[in-house]
Order: C-alpha cells, then sequence, then structure tokens
C-alpha cells in the first residue's frame, strides 16, 4: 500500500477507483528484449500523474543509469535483476526517489517481470521503508 498527502490538485479528470488486469505475475512467455504494458496513467487529486506499468524484461536486457524527477516504487516479481550495484529477486522492491539515480539490468538466466509505479507530483511522498542490508524495500 502506499500513501500520500499534500495540497490537492485540480483537474478535470482524476483517476478513479478502478481494478487493472497485469496478467499472470509469474509469466515467462517469451518477448521482445524489453516490453511494457501500461496499467494506467492519468492525474489524481493529489498527484500530477499517477503511472504503472509492467516490464516483461529479458535476460541480458536492461536500461542505464539515468535519473527521473520522480518518484518510482518498483516490485519484482520473477527473475534477478541488478540496479545501482544490488540485486533484487521476486518478492523484493526497490524505491528511487526523485532526483537520484535509477538503472535496472536483467543478470538472470530467465525473464525478470516487475511492477513500476510512478509518482508524477510536487507533494511529499510517504512510502513506508524497512532496511535489509544495504536495499530499502517498500513493506
Amino acid at each position: 500500500m502506499f500513501k500520500w498527502q499534500g495540497e490537492p490538485h485540480e483537474v478535470e479528470r482524476s483517476l478513479q477507483t478502478t481494478l487493472f488486469e497485469m496478467g499472470d505475475p509469474a509469466r515467462t512467455q517469451p518477448s521482445p528484449l524489453m516490453s511494457m504494458t501500461t496499467l494506467f496513467d492519468a492525474p489524481t487529486g493529489f498527484l500530477r500523474k499517477l503511472h504503472s506499468h509492467v516490464t516483461d524484461m529479458q535476460p541480458g536486457a536492461g536500461y542505464d543509469e539515468h535519473i527521473d524527477e520522480h518518484d518510482v516504487a518498483v516490485i519484482v516479481f520473477s527473475g534477478m535483476v541488478e540496479t545501482l550495484g544490488q540485486r533484487a529477486g521476486p518478492g523484493e522492491s526497490i524505491y528511487y526517489a526523485g532526483g537520484e539515480p535509477m538503472g535496472m539490468h536483467n543478470i538472470g538466466s530467465e525473464p525478470a517481470r516487475y511492477l513500476v509505479f510512478e509518482f508524477h507530483g510536487t507533494g511529499y511522498l510517504e512510502v513506508p521503508l524497512s532496511r535489509q542490508g544495504n536495499r530499502l524495500s517498500l513493506r
């Protein structure tokens, strides 16, 4: 569960409570080196935009380190990814603070599948974190 607070953001049409189908979290079907399926991409009452997508990443695929201005949370369903010198596998989560480096590569021998949330806005983002070794994980 993600919770955030901030000044209300007036939008013409806000994202409404909806169920989104993301398919089988453990799916390992062949796909291009990387494919993304958008679940939603819309403003909310508190964020300029809330975006979510599922990524399927084949072994050896990935993207270079870069910096986004928005916060990003990732939940790994399958495979083994490396990000910023650390590894994350099934059931592990990654939080990238806006303005900080991020990048990811599939270092395993099977496809990796993960769910991404992007929090675009100027309000404070409240995410419960726990520390395991040097890794921060969403609870």
